[in-house]
């Protein structure tokens, strides 16, 4: 007996051991507590896959698959926000526009369009939150969409398949069989292992995990959690400040040299981490005098001269050259391109393509960027305020100042009207430092330079928190590039640096000719700060496309309208994913009976956009006169046609009864009226028709083409913007177009170029809209319908919003629908 019982205590032992050896190392909850590893790296997003697999998303959208025998990174992608992997291991993201993409390998093929979240379940099957938070589940066998008839910010599955949800306002709740049950606590983010255990990120950014027994969350109160992710016996979640950490990992990730403290977050980008050899300054080869400097983290230089006219350092050149604008002060965003504040007060942003002022009720004196590029800033009564993403509107902080500075956690460092340093938290809850100060900057690895009152140059020590004096007096102004070396202003105005910063600076002179045409604005007054709004408002008609595309599955329902020759109406649209042939649906509207007809001759054909022309001299195939029903008869047509199947599309062309042949019915090959070639990757197509009957269209590469549809071999071409939408009215130079980063412009013929209209942020644009009159109509990205008004060169708000699409008849009444969430259409007078 005793024996069979030591036999049995062995035994179980050596199960016991054999369990506890095979069990992932985070299963230990002291483990949690203290096994962690820093990645290097800053995320906002991470997933990992069953293989234990692991892809990230950095601040700025670029995607990172991880590699652990290099310890290191490896970029597959871009302009993605959010990233899962199914179990097959295949890679899912959504791009910034919410289009919902699989990674091939070597690029990003659409799936879907309308998403915000996705998690990758069991059995081929993705859960997407689309952008009205109602979930949808693709199974990417069948390539089949199911709407799930609820609604969240945030979802998981646990080991049982059982779901999980975080909703809009935190709350917590999970699935079982068919009903909803709440659970206590509130989160910003979950996640579920294979072993059907639940971690939360809080919204106290704190780590949790769920205890089955006592229905209750155990809390690592010393564990930060933003972001949280679980799998293949590995955990990884990112803090406050995007900082990357790992347990369970078979290979430590951390390189030698990387530092973990304040001065060297660890990240991707190598500007990010600090390089602590000596600071010896040297003049550049540039007597350029400058009042102010900055430097942003991809290593553009910005200065000011005395008068605030602005100077952009040339390393190939070695000099400064100018740069459009005069401001009273500049910070430079991450992505290299300028913020400013005007000589007004306003604050003034620059979109890549030009300056524009933004809608903000406050007069400000200096500016600095934060976490995620947040902007806090200081107004002219000396209040510091934490403006929100938008940068429209703002909280106030407790704090007041005169300068500030901000680190990439969120806190901040601000120097006030009597000179004293303070050192500020996230909330904004200050520490007055044993130093007064004149200036200060911070760079991307987190060092904080200082000049003190007598004007010298001091670098703050975090571990006994002193400031040690780096340079001694003759120091006026301090800015901090990547790697955290800082170049200076003497007393002087002249430039010293102690590094310079290797950019790709092809770009420049190109970026600085584009922002010519709007220097004027860092100068005018913002006159939208007095919150009166004028609106016009216009009588709409709804009415209802009949198909059974319903718009709340991905890749699903109505995506353009359009106004063309004769006044006639086509929406075109998909009843499945537009990557499936045959499964197009286009629409004619009648005028007299007020109801959209099915164009079935167009046999179903895959069209992004089409719109109806006069009489076409290429593009016949069969036939020699229109269809006479449905009415009103197309006499002629042009399309973007998804020839192969993917995000491409081709210019289609067609005149008469081109899709009647029999042969073209069933397999859909149209290369008889195909006359261009296939746009790009990513692009969105669109096509305008003017009263003397030129078309434009979107082309390649982003360009604009204009040509005589019966002269369609005679082609213009337009190439000085990357242009996304586009509106022709009376004739081809009654151009309007939206660029790539939704600016609007107008072509002025007389010099030859297009000109922009969209002074305000509120203006940039989604889809544009021109009449036969030359009535011009936006689409705000925030789905407001605006009309330009040529008397005051400014855009008018109506009284529709919620709308993504819009078009204009010849006598500049608008067209509108909220594509393609809906298949109602609202025809304005």
């Amino acid at each position: 007996m005793i024996l069979l019982s030591c036999k049995r205590l062995l035994a179980l032992t050596a199960i016991f051991l054999a369990c506890y050896l095979i069990a992932p190392s985070y299963l230990n909850a002291k483990a949690l507590e203290k096994e962690w590893t820093l990645i290097r790296g800053i995320a906002s997003e991470i997933a990992i896959g069953a293989d234990g697999s692991v892809v990230a998303v950095d601040n700025s959208a670029n995607v990172y698959k991880f590699e652990p025998n290099k310890k290191d990174w490896i970029s597959i992608g871009k302009s993605i926000k959010r990233v899962a992997i199914d179990s097959n291991g295949k890679i899912w993201g959504i791009d910034k526009s919410g289009t919902l993409r699989t990674y091939t390998g070597t690029n990003w093929q659409p799936v879907g369009q309308g998403a915000q979240e996705l998690i990758a379940g069991p059995n081929n099957i993705i859960y997407v939150v689309t952008n009205t938070g109602n979930v949808a589940s693709y199974n990417s066998q069948t390539q089949k969409w199911t709407n799930e008839n609820y609604k969240a910010l945030k979802l998981a599955i646990d080991g049982k398949e059982n779901l999980w949800r975080i909703a809009e306002n935190g709350d917590i709740a999970r699935k079982l069989d068919d009903a909803w049950i709440g659970v206590i606590g509130k989160a910003q983010d979950i996640t579920a292992d294979q072993d059907g255990r639940i971690f939360i990120a809080g919204q106290d950014n704190r780590l949790y995990e769920w205890q089955e027994g006592t229905a209750s969350w155990k809390t690592y109160p010393q564990i930060a959690a933003r972001s949280i992710t679980a799998n293949a016996g590995q955990i990884w979640r990112t803090n406050e400040s995007g900082k990357i950490f790992a347990i369970g990992l078979s290979t430590p990730s951390q390189q030698e040299g990387i530092s973990q403290g304040e001065r060297g977050d660890g990240a991707v980008n190598p500007a990010n981490i600090a390089d602590t050899s000596d600071i010896i300054f040297e003049r550049v080869p540039d007597n350029t005098l400058l009042s102010d400097l900055s430097i942003g983290a991809d290593g553009s230089v910005f200065g000011l001269n005395s008068s605030g006219e602005i100077r952009r350092w040339s390393n190939t050149e070695q000099r400064f050259n100018i740069f459009p604008g005069q401001v009273n002060q500049l910070i430079v965003q991450d992505n290299g391109l300028p913020l400013s504040i005007g000589t007004q007060g306003n604050l003034i942003e620059h979109d890549g393509e030009a300056w524009r002022s933004i809608n903000l009720n406050l007069s400000l004196i200096d500016i600095a960027l934060s976490a995620n590029n947040q902007v806090l800033a200081i107004n002219n009564k000396n209040q510091i305020a934490k403006l929100s993403e938008r940068r429209t509107s703002f909280s106030l902080l407790p704090q007041r100042g005169q300068k500030i500075a901000a680190q990439k956690n969120g806190e901040f460092w601000a120097i006030d009207s009597m000179k004293r340093l303070f050192k500020c938290d996230v909330q904004g809850l200050c520490t007055r430092q044993s130093i007064n100060a004149a200036d200060i900057a911070i760079g991307p690895a987190g060092s904080v330079f200082i000049i003190d009152t007598n004007a010298n140059l001091r670098q703050y020590n975090p571990d006994d928190k002193s400031f040690e004096i780096i340079r001694q007096g003759d120091t006026a102004r301090v800015a901090v590039g990547p790697q955290d070396r800082p170049w200076i202003l003497n007393n002087n105005g002249l430039v010293l640096q102690s590094g310079y910063f290797e950019r790709d600076e092809s770009g420049d002179r190109r970026l600085a000719l584009k922002t010519e045409a709007t220097e004027e604005i860092t100068q005018a007054k913002n006159n939208n700060n007095t919150g009166i709004q004028i609106t016009q408002s216009i009588s709409f008609t709804a009415v209802n496309i009949p198909t059974s595309a319903g718009g709340v599955n991905l890749g699903s329902g109505m995506s353009d309208i359009t106004s063309g020759f004769d006044d006639i109406v086509i929406a075109t649209g998909f009843d499945d994913s537009p990557c499936h042939d045959g499964t197009g649906r286009n629409w004619v509207y009648n005028p007299v009976s007020r109801n959209f007809s099915h164009l079935e001759y167009l046999k179903r054909a895959n069209l992004f956009v089409g719109i109806s022309v006069n009489d076409l001299v290429r593009g016949s195939v069969n036939g020699d006169k229109p269809p006479s029903s449905p009415s009103p008869a197309i006499t002629s047509f042009i399309g973007e046609w998804l020839r192969l199947c993917g995000i491409q599309s081709n210019l289609l062309t067609y005149k008469s009864s081109v899709f009647t042949n029999p042969s073209i019915e069933t397999t859909q090959n149209f290369d008889g009226a195909v006359m261009a070639s296939p746009l790009d990757d990513d692009q969105l197509p669109d096509i305008d028709i003017a009263a003397d009957g030129t078309i434009a269209n979107i082309a390649p590469a982003n360009e604009l083409e204009i040509f005589q549809a019966e002269k369609a071999d005679d082609v213009s071409f337009f190439d000085q913007l990357e242009f996304m939408r586009v509106g022709i009215g009376k004739d081809k130079y009654d151009l309007w177009v939206v660029s790539t980063t939704y600016n609007v412009y107008e072509f002025v013929s007389s010099s030859d170029r297009f000109e922009l209209r969209s002074h305000n942020a509120d203006d940039k644009a989604q889809d544009i809209g021109v009449g036969h009159d030359g009535t011009v109509f936006i689409v705000n990205t925030s789905g407001v319908l605006k009309k330009w008004d040529p008397a005051t060169k400014r855009f008018v708000r109506t009284n529709k919003n919620g709308v993504t699409r819009v078009a204009v008849d010849s006598r500049g009444n608008p067209i509108v629908a909220n594509f393609p969430s809906s298949q109602t259409v609202y025809f304005g007078k």
